[in-house]
């Protein structure tokens, strides 16, 4: 829902969001506002199996908090990692949990922002001149985290276009 903010994402053009939790989909669903730029998807059965039909080569980021345990995400993370190709950004939440820590080696690169917990992971393939800045990111990260909370998307929106 945070993406949905226009204010603090004025570039998003489109969010295809895929959920394999029922439960979650519904709560998603009832909220999204109608005619929005959200399109959402229920996957049957496990999320990686999924990827491959979401076209993931043409996302500009890509976001996975699949699954109800880190065992059954790492597929998810594996097959992303195959079939994103260079374009996407890929960021995954709970990278404190060593199974996805190491299911992200399938990326070329890898930024841990650990300021929060659970942390998470931003990933990518080639385009090794993102670096600069992903890193600068986290180190924002850790310089506000104290002083704004994470769910303030419009406070860190602002700090992120003073500091960047």
């Amino acid at each position: 829902m945070s993406f949905l903010d226009k204010e603090a994402f004025p570039s998003i053009r489109k969010v295809d969001s895929y959920e394999n939790n029922q439960e979650w989909f519904n709560q998603v669903r009832q909220k999204l506002p109608s005619g929005g730029r959200v399109d959402l998807h229920f996957v049957e059965g496990e999320m990686h199996k999924a990827v491959r039909s979401a076209k993931p080569s043409t996302a500009g980021m890509i976001f996975i908090d699949d699954s109800p345990s880190a065992r059954a995400r790492v597929p998810t993370v594996r097959e992303v990692a195959r079939s994103c190709g260079e374009e996407p950004v890929v960021i995954m939440h709970d990278h404190d949990l060593r199974r996805l820590r190491l299911a992200t080696l399938s990326f070329e690169h890898r930024i841990s922002i650990n300021a929060f917990n659970p942390q998470c992971c931003v990933m990518w393939h080639g385009h090794r001149e993102r670096m600069p800045k992903l890193r600068r990111v986290g180190e924002i990260v850790r310089k506000f985290a104290a002083r704004i909370p994470l769910t303030d998307i419009r406070e860190w929106a602002r700090v992120f276009s003073q500091e960047l």
